[in-house]
């Protein structure tokens, strides 16, 4: 009994397939991400990390806040850009933190004030003459307790 061969399909060849819209679309966002590094300053260029474009807003990911916010200052270069790139009418540019694949929250607990520190917040609290910052007090004091309590 023979085997039949199978040949692998290029994705190009299902012109109407999902598989292949999205690929479109990753390579369009492949070549305005290297636009974006093109006009930026080399120590930002390995930073953005990925870039997206919808409706009116331009969207790009970067690995830390200190580089978003280095980011940011270039923002209307950015979109000067791919406005001439792409012929489009970006007004927006945001720019997020992407967090690491696999990155470990802190085990880290907070730090709670003893309870008597709570117990003076509390009782500040009660004498206060401003209603609002009287209701703000008491209701962290009384965070305070039940955090304490599940400790």
């Amino acid at each position: 009994m023979q085997q039949e061969s199978r040949r692998l399909i290029p994705v190009s060849h299902y012109r109407n397939s999902l598989l292949h819209v999205l690929c479109a679309k990753a390579d369009e966002q492949a070549a305005v991400l290297e636009r974006i590094q093109v006009v930026l300053p080399e120590d930002l260029q390995s930073h953005v990390l990925h870039c997206v474009i919808r409706l009116k807003t331009l969207t790009v990911f970067t690995g830390s806040a200190t580089w978003a916010t280095a980011l940011r200052f270039y923002g209307q270069t950015m979109l000067d850009a791919v406005n001439n790139r792409l012929s489009l009418t970006l007004s927006t540019v945001r720019v997020k933190v992407l967090p690491e694949i696999g990155a470990e929250k802190s085990g880290r607990k907070p730090v709670l004030p003893s309870p008597d520190t709570v117990a003076v917040l509390m009782a500040q609290g009660n004498t206060v003459a401003d209603p609002q910052l009287k209701a703000s007090l008491l209701r962290l004091g009384a965070t305070l307790s039940r955090l304490q309590q599940k400790n």
